[in-house]
Parts: C-alpha cells; sequence; structure tokens
C-alpha cells in the first residue's frame, strides 16, 4: 500500500508524504506535510538495508520543552542508541530504520528508556517503544503524550 497524503493506516500507524524538495525543514510536527510530489520530485528512495541515513531526533518532555537534539547517521536494518545523560538521570533510546513499505517510506522502531536517580538513591525507570511507517523526511514524533517523546525525521544520508 502507497502512503498518500495524511491518513492512519491499520495499528495506529501514520504515514505521511512529503515533498523533501520544497520542504527541506527539520521543523517540529508534521505542519510542512505536502501531497504526493509530482514523478521525478521528492524525497529520494529509501536505500537498501545497509545503507546509512541521516536521522534529526529531538527529546521533546511532556511540557514539550526540548531535552536534547541529536543528529546522527544509522545504518538501516541496524539498532542503533543513543543516550542523554542530564545529571541523575539519563534518557536513551534504541532506533532501528528499515526500508518502508514503499520507495519513499521507511519503518522506524524505537524504545525509549528514562532512568532516574534521586538525591536519597531512588531509582525510577520508564520504558516505552513504538513503531512507524512515515514518508519523506518531516519528522514524526513517537512516544505517549505523558512521558519523555522523541521526534525523529529521516533522509538518506549525504
Amino acid at each position: 500500500m502507497g502512503c498518500f497524503g495524511s491518513r492512519v493506516l491499520g495499528f495506529g500507524l501514520i504515514c505521511l508524504t512529503i515533498c523533501s524538495s520544497t520542504c527541506p525543514e527539520w521543523g517540529v510536527g508534521v505542519a510542512g506535510a505536502q501531497t504526493v510530489p509530482p514523478a521525478g520530485r521528492g524525497a529520494p528512495a529509501t536505500p537498501p538495508s545497509g545503507q546509512r541515513v541521516l536521522a534529526e531526533m529531538k527529546f521533546v518532555e511532556p511540557s514539550g520543552a526540548t531535552l536534547a537534539d541529536r543528529r546522527i547517521e544509522l545504518t538501516l536494518g541496524k539498532t542503533e542508541t543513543v543516550s542523554i545523560p542530564k545529571g541523575g538521570r539519563t534518557v536513551s533510546a534504541e532506533v532501528t530504520v528499515t526500508r518502508g513499505p514503499t520507495a519513499e517510506c521507511h519503518h522506524i522502531d524505537v524504545t525509549l528508556r528514562d532512568k532516574t536517580i534521586d538525591q536519597t538513591g531512588h531509582f525510577n525507570k520508564t520504558t516505552w517503544q513504538s513503531a512507524s511507517d512515515p514518508c519523506g523526511t518531516a519528522p514524526i514524533a513517537l512516544g505517549p503524550k505523558d512521558e519523555t517523546r522523541l521526534q525523529i525525521g529521516v533522509r538518506a544520508a549525504p
């Protein structure tokens, strides 16, 4: 099934089609969503497994404040971990990006762990998992709204 416009697919996955040649910004959310680009234009096809992609990640608190921004290269099909240490807290995301259902799409699996140790030694850990099949390069938000979320956009590496 191809991705045309913005719609919800089975299992609650969101599929968006973005015209990356006219929407190169990495803004928050999906406000830059466009319709399917004309033939021959738009986001390049997702590279095959083993190739590299560039991921822009923003860790966002439930209040909307940004905890951290990261830009990393990922290998398709390989799980990569990104950790954000802040005082007695460490937020880490295990991210796997694979080819999506169509050439301009990719599949993103994320497991986020938020570990906190307070001054009294009390340990708290929250873990969530999410997956999506976005099309194009606009960032999508993954995770529960009442937890630290991950906004992630993926495009072919230069």
